[in-house]
């Protein structure tokens, strides 16, 4: 099969069924323990992300090493390897040198908070707007790829509308943004929307 062929999907999902069996039955048996969510929530051990997946567990070595052995029994049915490699460790409020030690362990990289993931800043205080600063690089990345002097009016109107409006969606779907950063997005919106609307202005 290609890649690219529209059965993938579908046989991905499927493949990844057979590892979401595995780490619940290690949940199970007791060999693999997720994190209890609160107000009596349920037990969260695994994310999956199209070709990601995030493990979540207790903080053990023990279990570090069951969820390796979980990965290796993966492998051996599936031929789907997980690289370790290019695998990262992360312990929430566990010392960066016990991180190292257990990442070393297991074969895969030590790292602390905040990283990014998904293009999303994840361990972060959302409420700086400093952390935010990704969002207005994304905004001036892509508008200095333009010339509004060489569109016409519905260019210029398609350039606002799918770049200007759509571009924080992402990241407001997942955080409450600060007041201040929603001004200034507007603020830097209306200028670039001006500047626009001026068939002899450009964006540099």
């Amino acid at each position: 099969m290609r890649q690219g062929d529209p059965i993938s999907p579908f046989l991905f999902v499927a493949v990844m069924e057979a590892l979401y069996c595995l780490i619940v039955k290690a949940g199970e048996v007791g060999v693999f323990s997720g994190i209890q969510l609160p107000y009596d929530g349920s037990r969260l051990s695994h994310l999956f992300f199209a070709d990601d997946v995030l493990i979540i567990g207790d903080w053990d070595e023990n279990n570090a090493l069951n969820i390796v052995r979980i990965l290796r029994c993966f492998h051996a049915c599936s031929s789907l390897k997980i690289n370790l490699g290019k695998s990262n460790l992360y312990g929430i409020g566990v010392d960066y040198a016990e991180v190292g030690v257990v990442a070393n362990v297991v074969g895969c990289i030590p790292d602390s908070l905040p990283f990014k993931y998904l293009g999303l800043k994840m361990g972060a205080n959302m409420n700086r707007i400093n952390n935010w600063r990704p969002v207005f690089d994304i905004f001036e990345s892509r508008l200095a790829l333009w010339k509004s002097a060489v569109l016409s009016f519905g260019g210029r109107v398609t350039l606002i509308c799918s770049v200007l409006e759509s571009l924080p969606t992402y990241y407001f779907s997942i955080y409450k943004a600060p007041v201040k950063v929603v001004s200034n997005l507007e603020s830097f919106s209306g200028a670039v929307r001006a500047r626009l609307e001026n068939p002899l202005g450009g964006l540099g």
